[in-house]
């Protein structure tokens, strides 16, 4: 209680002695009816007037005291993402501030579920269901909820994102919501949604780190296991190269000399990422091992033997791959292909360009395979071109996609101005770099979304 200022309690006390009493009492103690002195009335009327000043003094400091602590809880709620890096307790200490800048008793946050809660858990499930219900119907403004079994107001917070939020707070003590509650509520829900907004880019910024990390670890595996340079046979001109798309794809090629011949494989592991380059790891060595070998010429036993040891670690992977094989003695005048469901395979020679058709089924598809390999000609001056889906399937600005006729006539152009004729030096190489232009012509900087993967072969003079 205040002191009474010096001035007033002296001016009292002079009223008091010149009625001739020292005190003042409402029924006017010795004083006869009608006989009270106006100086007495006077004081008792001063008093009455202090002590009203003195209670309006007690409740505007009780209202002053309160409206700072909820100023201080909408300081604290804008504070909680800064100070908080752990999404638990950011979510306990905005909902302390809610209730507190609010002066509610409980309250919820609903988005795609329940996310957070504060208070008198015995208003949850009501809070809850009122806050979805505010979701579902689309609720653009603060508003008292109606027909709640307590007052309860709900506001929609507003976020960048999907799913959409809404705010549910009930007062069972004290006034009910008025306006500048809803004004209050709106600023509160802004507020919230900013935060959310913040944790959301944190958590995209931190999943986007982490494909970017596994991306590299994807991209430097890959390169790790297909081979650097093709080996040197006699008779036979190679050239491979794969390009990562900005998210690392499976794909692969491999070779493998062995009693004077090249034995061959391009391949592509369904899916992206750090998963399909590990897979595709341990493809690439099951078929080198088949290869190597020794057990058959034919390309089709390399594609059953590896379909036998990678089929049950696919399945519990939930992959397959797609894959050529194929084995080619110089001077033969043939080569032999098993295709296992990839594409595009083609092979050029002087009267055009012919698909290689799928002779099985991809790796991992069945647990066991029938698979066949294809006989076909192949003499000084042909092609037989391998590459992956990447390079048909990649579009245009306008998401057309180069196509597969349009890579098989790529592939005859190539051929024709490289293979025949005047002399051309490392021509597989050039007919690469030709159908890599073309497709990249024709994404006009459109990133590509698949790894581009190329091998092309060519026979060449044996040298007897």
């Amino acid at each position: 209680m205040s002191a009474v200022p010096a001035t007033m309690a002296e001016a009292v006390n002079t009223l008091l002695r010149a009625a001739g009493t020292e005190s003042v009492r409402l029924d006017v103690g010795p004083f006869a009816a009608g006989s009270v002195p106006e100086a007495v009335i006077a004081a008792q009327n001063v008093l009455q007037l202090l002590d009203l000043h003195e209670q309006a003094e007690e409740e505007l400091t009780d209202a002053l005291v309160a409206a700072q602590d909820r100023l201080l809880a909408l300081y604290d709620l804008t504070r909680v993402q800064a100070e908080s890096r752990d999404h638990a307790e950011a979510h306990e200490r905005t909902a302390a501030a809610v209730l507190t800048s609010t002066e509610c008793d409980s309250g919820v946050l609903v988005g795609g579920g329940l996310l957070y809660q504060a208070g008198d858990e015995a208003h949850f499930p009501v809070l809850a269901r009122i806050a979805e219900e505010a979701v579902a119907r689309g609720l653009t403004e603060p508003a008292v909820w109606p027909d709640a079994p307590t007052p309860t107001m709900v506001a929609p917070v507003p976020v960048s994102t999907s799913p959409a939020l809404a705010m549910a707070i009930t007062r069972t003590h004290g006034p009910a919501f008025d306006t500048g509650d809803v004004k209050l509520a709106a600023a509160v829900a802004a507020v919230i949604g900013g935060l959310v907004n913040l944790t959301r880019l944190h958590r995209s910024e931190v999943q986007r780190a982490q494909l970017e990390q596994e991306h590299q670890m994807a991209s430097a595996l890959a390169q790790a296991v297909l081979s650097t340079e093709p080996p040197q046979v006699p008779g036979a001109e190679v050239y491979a190269r794969c390009v990562p798309a900005n998210l690392a794809g499976g794909d692969f090629f491999t070779f493998a000399p062995r009693d004077g011949a090249l034995w061959f494989a391009v391949g592509d592991v369904a899916g992206k990422g750090l998963p399909a380059a590990m897979i595709m790891t341990r493809a690439v060595t099951a078929i080198r091992n088949a290869c190597v070998a020794g057990r058959s010429d034919d390309p089709a036993d390399v594609v059953n033997q590896v379909n036998e040891e990678l089929f049950g670690y696919l399945v519990d992977a939930g992959r397959f791959i797609t894959m050529a094989v194929g084995r080619y003695l110089p001077g033969s005048g043939y080569v032999d292909v098993c295709n296992a469901g990839h594409s595009p395979l083609a092979r050029a020679e002087r009267s055009g360009v012919t698909v290689i058709p799928p002779a099985t089924l991809p790796i991992g598809a069945l647990s066991t395979v029938a698979a066949r390999s294809l006989r076909l000609p192949f003499t000084e001056g042909d092609l037989l071109v391998l590459g992956s889906d990447g390079l048909a399937e990649q579009q245009d600005p306008h998401g057309k996609l180069f196509g597969y006729e349009r890579f098989l006539t790529a592939v005859g152009r190539a051929h024709e101005a490289l293979s025949y004729g005047r002399r051309h030096d490392d021509v597989p190489a050039q007919v690469a770099r030709r159908l890599f232009a073309e497709v990249a012509q024709h994404a006009a900087d459109t990133q590509p979304d698949d790894d581009c993967t190329l091998v092309v072969l060519r026979a060449a003079e044996v040298d007897r």
